[in-house]
């Protein structure tokens, strides 16, 4: 949880930017980023060899805890996940398939 703390912390603004231009709004943005920054995160550490943090994080879970239709959080996360996994160190990425660079992502965890 600190390590999420730290990201929003850090970027938060710039995350809801990011959301707001992706046709959120800044209530909704607010509300969602938070959820958004866990269900990465926990994907991210639990690098089981999907191709994509997409398909391991429950969209529709997601969805409903914060109130939100499945596209619109998709949406989301993929304007968001770029500058997470930057934050943690990973510059290059292709959100769609992560491979190799979950191994390097475990040590922040």
């Amino acid at each position: 949880m600190e390590m999420i703390t730290n990201l929003l912390s850090g970027q938060g603004a710039e995350l809801i930017s990011k959301l707001v231009g992706n046709g959120f709004s800044q209530e909704q943005a607010e509300g969602f980023l938070p959820q958004a920054a866990s269900s990465v995160m926990s994907a991210m550490s639990n690098g089981d060899g999907a191709d994509s943090i997409l398909e391991k994080i429950d969209i529709a879970s997601l969805a409903e805890k914060v109130n939100l239709d499945s596209s619109m959080v998709s949406n989301g996360l993929q304007a968001i996940i770029p500058a997470l996994l930057e934050k943690v160190g990973i510059e290059h990425f292709d959100v769609g398939g992560l491979g190799d660079m979950l191994g390097s992502v475990k040590k922040f965890f």
